[in-house]
């Protein structure tokens, strides 16, 4: 022990000792100089120790200490390696989350997420702007701010809007002024009489809708996560039905066909720190009625490519890929490299941080990319051949979208807030790009979506009217997707806006 400077530094004749920095959001850790133990630390402890004559209760105080960063560092590991705590381990790092989700043990149907979520950390100054505009749990008097609450009528894409949300199974268009154009809806009870979710594990989607598409006639095709398809016409009259695990994403080529996300589940023995289950991902393509043409298991995929070494992420136990967005070519850019040729698909796999391009004829990954995003979601490539990604974790903690050369990985565009908070969606998100250059973006875990311009500005925003006061907490519906549709759809069929 060496005293410098009124502080005291650990030094070995065989090597430095380091700590472990913070991993940015690509897994990195930078280098750290060597451990100073200041006076409140591990060397206070020891000398205070020695000049006492007390050696064994200092030596019983580095024991607990050194047993605390050990667990620390255990957690944090496991924590990083899954890109969250695992069941088990959130129960006791955040044994209150589950209660605030649901307080008092209640809330309404579907999927809600704390209103004041979003304020945590922040100022009194930001806390009051944050209630004014819906997000903060603040119960005044003032009513909450809800639906379109920024329009640049000049700047923004013109067109309809249409939300599906996670207070219940329905689907709503409106205009760019909020105002509710058509509405689709169907009860889940009537849907699949007598359906019963699986014992081993959580899922909600019989309680909204998870994706859903609008056909120029009025037709909608919507997706029950984890239960199953569903076709309506534009007064919600059921045309056909589909029961399978489908989940997160489907794609509608111009020929009519479906690509739908699928999986198998069954149970599992699971060892601690697993789950009780397996998912194994397939993609189904269906045809217009809803028959399932083929199915195709995408694990293989990966191990017949050049990108298998990517398997070595994927958990033992539970959702092995969470796939969660789809994309199928049309071969407009196959000019610019044969992997974007027709019937090529776009997935986004979450457990490996990576998005992939599938080529379904040979059932093999023909190309692959990680490392610039972490738990992404919505993949998409673009008419100029670039690629975009919502970020989900990659800022700071918070979110961003991201715009890439796929051959060069040079970003082209990134919508990345200076403060976090401003923007983070932690685990879904949608993106949709404009014919005007502007981007719009769904924030699902705060209920928002809103439209930014190239230079970041942002012209349009809607908060979720979803809101529900339980127990004095102010709740949020999780927004699952805002779709910019045509100004010009449903002009033969739908009412006029004054009506």
């Amino acid at each position: 022990w060496a005293q410098q400077s009124g502080s005291y530094r650990c030094r070995s004749p065989k090597r430095p000792v380091t700590s472990l920095g913070k991993s940015d959001h690509l897994g990195n850790t930078p280098s750290v100089p060597a451990l100073r133990l200041h006076r409140t630390g591990l060397g206070s402890i020891l000398m205070a120790g020695l000049f006492r004559g007390n050696i064994v209760r200092a030596v019983v105080r580095i024991f607990f200490l050194l047993a605390g960063l050990a667990a620390c560092f255990a957690l944090g590991f496991l924590a990083h390696r899954d890109g969250r705590p695992g069941a088990a381990r959130r129960r006791v790092i955040k044994p209150g989350v589950e209660a605030a989700k649901v307080p008092g043990g209640q809330r309404p149907p579907g999927e809600w997420l704390p209103a004041a979520g979003r304020a945590a950390g922040l100022n009194g100054e930001d806390r009051e702007m944050l209630a004014s505009i819906g997000y903060s749990g603040v119960t005044a008097a003032a009513p909450m701010r809800s639906g379109v609450t920024v329009y640049d009528a000049a700047r923004a894409q013109l067109g309809l809007n249409l939300y599906i949300s996670g207070h219940a199974p329905e689907a709503v268009l409106t205009d760019m002024d909020g105002g509710a154009r058509h509405r689709w809806a169907y009860d889940f009870a009537e849907l699949w009489p007598g359906y019963e979710p699986p014992d081993f594990v959580r899922i909600t989607g019989h309680q909204y809708w998870r994706r859903v598409h609008a056909f120029p006639n009025g037709d909608l095709l919507a997706l029950h996560e984890g239960v199953g398809l569903v076709k309506l016409d534009r007064d919600s009259k059921l045309l056909w039905k589909r029961r399978d695990n489908f989940h997160h994403d489907f794609a509608v080529t111009a020929d009519g066909l479906l690509y739908a996300l699928n999986r198998t589940m069954r149970p599992a023995a699971a060892a601690p720190g697993e789950e009780p289950f397996i998912m194994e991902p397939v993609l189904s393509v269906l045809d217009a009625d809803g028959n399932e043409l083929r199915r195709v298991p995408l694990i293989p995929c990966f191990e017949n490519s050049d990108y298998a070494p990517m398997l070595a992420r994927m958990p033992k136990s539970g959702d092995l890929f969470h796939e969660n967005s789809i994309q199928v070519f049309d071969g407009s850019l196959v000019g610019r490299s044969p992997l974007f040729a027709a019937g090529n698909v776009l997935i986004s796999v979450w457990t490996l941080d990576a998005i992939a391009i599938v080529d379904l004829d040979r059932q093999r990954v023909v190309w692959a990319m990680t490392g610039l995003w972490h738990r992404q979601h919505e993949s998409s490539l673009l008419p100029n051949g670039h690629m975009l990604v919502f970020d989900n974790r990659g800022n700071r903690g918070g979110s961003r979208i991201v715009e890439f050369d796929p051959f060069t990985q040079e970003i082209a565009w990134a919508y990345a807030p200076e403060r976090p908070e401003d923007f983070h969606s932690e685990w879904c998100g949608g993106l949709q790009r404009q014919a005007n250059g502007n981007t719009l973006v769904t924030e699902t875990n705060n209920g928002r979506a809103f439209e930014v311009a190239p230079n970041g500005e942002i012209v349009w925003e809607f908060v979720n009217p979803n809101q529900a006061e339980v127990n004095g907490e102010m709740l949020i519906s999780s927004l699952w997707k805002v779709t910019r549709l045509p100004d010009d759809f449903g002009a033969d069929w739908l009412p006029p806006a004054d009506d």
